[in-house]
């Protein structure tokens, strides 16, 4: 991923159970040493006085809002796209990135733009989706923005599998499962009421 008018390079998470993409700012205290935003070389940057803090399962973190250009790769980019740049880390020090990208569906806050919904406003993907092809063999796994790679998926016979949304929870990526196989063996799952 890049960030800013002048690309800075960044190694970031995907994460599909967060609506944010924020990156570890120049002044970033508990931060580890995985390169920084320095909005001080990018023409367009732009911070707001909004300050956030966004609480994961391990840690959290805590910054300002801030536009900017962000592309997927070099001339791929969304232009004023609203994230989070870092000030501040707890209990992430074992995060081996200088940010996530969140994947989330639909957001509770007004401040951020969505990757997906944003990056096909833009014009950068074709559609707002992402897919994912995980092979567990060669360790190749690979993820595609605004489709999906069906010559890859034919070349490996592998299967699509389509899944709705729970309507009841529309803000992650959350299905309703009805069974599942492991090893070869179907359990039903039981629901609580």
């Amino acid at each position: 991923m890049y960030i800013g008018s002048d690309n800075q390079p960044f190694d970031l998470i995907f994460d599909t159970g967060s609506n944010w993409l924020w990156v570890n700012g120049r002044f970033c205290e508990n931060c580890n040493n995985k390169p920084r935003f320095d909005e001080r070389t990018s023409k367009n940057h732009r911070f707001f006085d909004v300050l956030v803090d966004l609480h994961y399962g391990s840690g959290d973190v805590y910054g300002y809002n801030s536009i900017d250009t962000v592309c997927i790769r070099p001339g791929d980019c969304a232009n004023d796209f609203s994230f989070l740049t870092v000030g501040m880390q707890t209990g992430l020090s074992s995060l081996y990135s200088s940010g996530i990208v969140g994947l989330s569906p639909n957001s509770d806050d007004s401040v951020n733009d969505l990757f997906i919904i944003k990056m096909k406003e833009s014009g950068v993907i074709e559609k707002a989706v992402f897919s994912l092809m995980i092979e567990l063999d060669n360790n190749k796994s690979k993820m595609t923005f605004g489709g999906i790679d069906l010559a890859k998926m034919a070349a490996l016979g592998s299967k699509l599998n389509y899944h709705n949304i729970d309507p009841e929870n529309m803000k992650w990526w959350t299905l309703k499962l009805e069974s599942m196989t492991l090893s070869g063996t179907k359990k039903a799952l039981e629901t609580q009421e």
